[in-house]
C-alpha cells in the first residue's frame, strides 16, 4: 500500500495511463480479430490505419505524461515532437474514419480518383506540417522549461477545423442516406455515423474540464469497438461486402421455400460469377476486384427488388438470385440481369479499365422434395456448363 502511495504521488497521471494502457490491449485483441472477410479491401485497410493511429495516440499520450510529471527528462524539442505526434495521430483517425466511411457507403461525392485523393488528403498534411513547424516556432502549442505542453488559442481553431471537417462531412452524407435509403439496416448504420461526431465533440470539450480522466481515449476506443461489433453483427445474415444475403441466409431461405415448390409455384435457382475475375484482381488490385463485386450486387438488387426475387452472395464471386413467384422465366431473368449489368457500367462517372462480364446457369425446381443441396448443385452444373462455352470462345481454359 505504501509503494502504491508512492507510485500514486509520482504521477498525477497514473490513473489515466493505465487506463489508457487497458484501451491499448482492448483494441489490439479487436485488431487482431479483423479478418479479410469483415469488408471490402479499402475497408478493412482504412479501418486497421484507425487503429494503429489509436496506437500511436495512445503510446504518445503516456509518454507525453510522462514528461507532463517530469517522471522522464529530454530537451525541451524531444517533448514537443513527442507531443506533436500525439496530437497529429488524433488527426490522422479523423482522416482514416472519414476515409473508412467513404469505402463502407460509396461516397460517391467522392469518386476513387488519386487527384481526388490527395485533395482529401491536403488538409491532413496541412496539420502534420503545421504540427512540425510549431514544435520549433511555438505557433500551435508550447511546451515550457518543466516540460508542461500548453496550446495555443488559435490550435482548436486550425486543428479542431481539420479534425471536424474529417468528421462533419461524413455525418451530413450519413443524414440524407437516412433520408433517402429504404433499408432498415442501412438506416441504423448511417445513424451510427451521423452521430459519430458527438462523441469526439463532447469528449474534446470534457476533457479540458477533467484533466485526469482520459475521456477521448475511452471515446475513441468505444467507436473501435462498436463498429467491430456492428461489422460482426451484419455478417450473422448478409455480406459485409455487398451487402447482399449470405450464404447461411441462402440456406435457409431455400429450406423454407423449396418444400412449397410445385408445377403452379415452380421455383427458378440462378448461380452466376464474373468471368475472369481472377485476372481483375490480379492486374488491377483487389480493392478493384471487390468494386466489381459491388457493381455486380447492384444490378443484382435492382433486378431482385422489380421481382421480388432472394439473392445471396454465395461466395468469392459467385452469387444466386431465387425466383419464388413465378411470372417469369430463367432466359428472362438472366436476360435482365445481363442488361442491368451493362446499364449499370454504363452509368458509371469514371468508366472502368475491363467489362464485367458474368456467366449465369439456372434451374426450375418443381418438386417439394428436392433439397437445397441438390437445387444449389443442379444450377452450379449449369453454371458450370456456361463457364465452359465462355471460355471456349475466349480460348482460356480455367473455370
Amino acid at each position: 500500500m505504501n509503494m502504491l502511495s508512492a507510485i500514486t504521488a509520482t504521477s498525477s497521471y497514473l490513473s489515466y495511463e493505465i487506463t489508457e494502457l487497458f484501451c491499448f490491449f482492448f483494441a489490439l485483441t479487436i485488431l487482431l480479430r479483423i479478418g479479410r472477410n469483415l469488408g471490402s479491401y479499402d475497408e478493412i485497410r482504412y479501418l486497421k490505419a484507425m487503429i494503429y493511429a489509436f496506437f500511436a495516440y495512445l503510446i504518445f499520450d503516456i509518454f507525453s505524461y510522462h514528461f507532463e510529471d517530469q517522471i522522464w527528462t529530454s530537451p525541451t524539442w524531444v517533448v514537443a515532437l513527442i507531443n506533436a505526434i500525439d496530437i497529429m495521430a488524433i488527426s490522422f483517425g479523423c482522416y482514416f474514419w472519414f476515409r473508412y466511411v467513404q469505402a463502407r457507403s460509396h461516397l460517391t461525392i467522392f469518386p476513387h480518383h488519386r487527384l481526388v485523393n490527395a485533395l482529401i488528403a491536403i488538409p491532413l498534411i496541412f496539420i502534420v506540417v503545421a504540427d512540425i513547424v510549431s514544435i520549433w516556432t511555438g505557433w500551435l502549442f508550447t511546451i515550457d522549461a518543466a516540460g508542461s505542453y500548453k496550446d495555443k488559442d488559435i490550435f482548436w481553431i486550425v486543428q479542431g477545423s481539420v479534425n471536424y471537417l474529417y468528421l462533419v462531412v461524413p455525418a451530413l452524407y450519413a443524414v440524407v442516406k437516412i433520408v433517402t435509403t429504404r433499408s432498415r439496416q442501412e438506416r441504423i448504420e448511417y445513424s451510427f455515423y451521423a452521430c459519430y461526431m458527438v462523441a469526439p465533440l463532447t469528449a474534446g470539450i470534457l476533457e479540458s474540464y477533467i484533466p485526469y480522466v482520459p475521456i477521448l481515449a475511452l471515446n475513441m476506443f468505444l467507436v473501435i469497438q462498436i463498429i467491430f461489433l456492428f461489422i460482426q453483427d451484419m455478417q450473422i445474415n448478409s455480406d459485409a461486402l455487398t451487402g447482399l444475403n449470405n450464404r447461411r441466409q441462402l440456406n435457409h431461405y431455400l429450406a423454407v421455400e423449396l418444400p412449397k415448390a410445385s408445377e403452379d409455384r415452380p421455383i427458378i435457382v440462378l448461380m452466376m460469377d464474373i468471368n475472369g475475375f481472377k485476372s481483375i484482381n490480379d492486374k488491377h488490385g483487389h480493392s478493384e476486384g471487390d468494386h466489381a463485386l459491388q457493381i455486380l450486387s447492384e444490378a443484382l438488387k435492382e433486378v431482385a427488388t422489380k421481382n421480388s426475387c432472394f439473392v445471396a452472395r454465395y461466395g468469392g464471386d459467385e452469387f444466386c438470385l431465387l425466383q419464388t413467384r413465378g411470372g417469369t422465366s430463367i432466359a428472362s431473368l438472366q436476360q435482365e440481369i445481363q442488361e442491368t449489368l451493362s446499364a449499370k457500367q454504363k452509368a458509371l462517372e469514371k468508366p472502368l479499365r475491363y467489362t464485367i462480364s458474368i456467366s449465369i446457369g439456372g434451374g426450375l425446381f418443381i418438386d417439394s422434395s428436392c433439397s437445397p443441396e441438390a437445387a444449389i448443385k443442379a444450377a452450379d452444373r449449369s453454371l458450370y456448363n456456361e463457364k465452359k462455352k465462355w471460355h471456349a470462345e475466349h480460348g482460356t481454359t480455367k473455370r
